[in-house]
């Protein structure tokens, strides 16, 4: 992944942020799906975009997502099989403390193999500028995007 991949995914609206992160990371990282749990979204905090298995109407929970923030916190990341969306699957899950809240991404892999180190940092530095990012933005929203984000939260 280059810096472009970056720079795309930041300009992205908060609402195409997820898919567009998924696009960058796909390449390095196949997986049929992905999900955030984030500390610094008042608004939406627990994101999801594509499909976590094989079954119809399967969904990704905030439980499932809780379940592993500790071992992806511990170091950064963590790689292995989990339950998501009602299945046992292999995720990668990234852990950033870019802010002071944190932000957990699940990526749902489509194969076992661990992630290459190099692809790994790539990865966690990526979800670091996302959710930093993100965090610069909702303290530093305008009124005018705050009285809308409050509005579409009640």
């Amino acid at each position: 992944m280059d810096l472009t991949a970056a720079v795309d995914v930041i300009r992205a609206p908060l609402g195409d942020l997820l898919p567009r992160l998924s696009a960058a990371l796909f390449d390095t990282i196949p997986h049929r799906a992905v999900a955030e749990l984030s500390g610094n979204c008042p608004h939406s905090p627990f994101k999801t975009h594509g499909h976590p298995s094989g079954d119809p109407g399967a969904a990704i929970t905030t439980t499932e997502l809780a379940a592993l923030s500790p071992a992806a916190r511990a170091e950064g990341s963590w790689q292995g099989r989990a339950r998501i969306g009602g299945a046992d699957v292999p995720v990668l899950a990234l852990y950033s403390d870019a802010t002071a809240r944190g932000a957990l991404l699940v990526l749902v892999r489509t194969e076992e193999t661990p992630v290459p180190a190099a692809a790994l940092a790539t990865a966690r530095v990526l979800w670091d500028l996302v959710t930093a990012h993100r965090d610069r933005m909702a303290t530093e929203a305008a009124p005018g995007v705050l009285a809308q984000s409050r509005a579409a939260a009640a």
